[in-house]
């Protein structure tokens, strides 16, 4: 059999291989223009020189690009340095400026993979530890991808929620200030790109935990706990592997009570404690009545009361 070849077609019928090389040829154009980024698209580029006016970089298979003007002087610390040969990631603002180069911004794409990453963690639940670096009267302040986060009073875990006796606001923000520095574990609840609002909570990430722990305790069991913290509604205290729960002041026993405590509770003091009841995450726990069956204690709604927020 006689192999056709380009040759062969243009000797035997010249026009009709023009035509099919045309053909094949503007195909081969319209893959690649249909594969050129286009404005709002991120790239990865390779750096070719890195100046304090402008960062050029080869865009492979397609162009050269810059970067430019206020995004070089405000660039973050990490990328203040950049060596040729270094990859990165920019968002295409121009993709033909007036040197025929494509206009790249390495701050808009650091946002939006910082959004693309808030939004992940948000929509899968995962936990994230974050560095408290600021707190105002409503809460804590951190930072995700160099986005600030919110975290509420209210979502704060039991043991850090700021119990101030009548609601002092000076108070609560003084407590509130030492945890500037500190790393919580939490989850993203809800963010907003378009008003630049991210909220977290630590108690949602603590709950998780919390509640798979709490699946291998019952009822009427009784275990050590070590004092926490110590409110005018009663004391949390730790337990197992770092969970927590509440003996609230109607189950300490007070003077008079035939098992009174031989001294006041402290923070750090370790006593056993029965579990009375179990809500969700949270677990209240009795220092009354040790020795009679769990069968004979008559649970109330006082013995494992709701935390009311202050």
């Amino acid at each position: 059999m006689m192999e056709i070849t380009m040759t062969t077609m243009l000797k035997d019928n010249p026009t009709v291989a023009i035509s099919a090389a045309t053909t094949k040829l503007n195909k081969l154009i319209n893959d690649h223009l249909s594969n050129l980024p286009k404005n709002g698209d991120i790239v990865k580029a390779q750096i070719l020189k890195s100046g304090r006016k402008e960062i050029l970089v080869d865009i492979p298979g397609f162009t050269t690009g810059v970067i430019r003007g206020r995004e070089v002087k405000n660039l973050p610390l990490e990328y203040q340095h950049l060596e040729p040969g270094t990859t990165i990631e920019a968002m295409v603002t121009d993709t033909e400026n007036e040197n025929g180069q494509m206009e790249l911004s390495l701050q808009a794409a650091l946002v939006e993979t910082a959004w693309r990453f808030v939004k992940e963690k948000e929509e899968r639940q995962e936990v994230i530890d974050i560095k408290i670096n600021g707190a105002n009267k409503g809460g804590l302040l951190a930072s995700i991808k160099g986005m600030t986060a919110f975290l509420p009073v209210s979502q704060l875990i039991p043991e850090h929620y700021p119990h101030v006796e009548g609601g002092d606001k000076k108070r609560i923000l003084k407590k509130l200030k030492d945890f500037v520095g500190k790393v919580l574990t939490v989850k993203i609840i809800s963010s907003n790109p378009e008003e630049e609002k991210i909220i977290i909570s630590e108690k949602k990430a603590w709950e998780e935990t919390q509640k798979l722990k709490i699946l291998n305790f019952k009822v009427g069991q009784i275990i050590t706990v070590n004092i926490k913290s110590i409110t005018h509604f009663g004391a949390f205290v730790k337990f197992d592997d770092n969970l927590e729960g509440l003996v609230h002041v109607s189950q300490i026993p007070r003077a008079g009570d035939p098992d009174k405590l031989a001294e006041p509770l402290e923070i750090r003091q370790e006593l056993p404690a029965r579990i009375i009841d179990i809500k969700g995450s949270r677990v209240f726990f009795s220092l009354k009545n040790l020795t009679e069956p769990i069968d004979q204690i008559t649970p109330t709604e006082e013995t494992a009361p709701e935390i009311a927020e202050e």
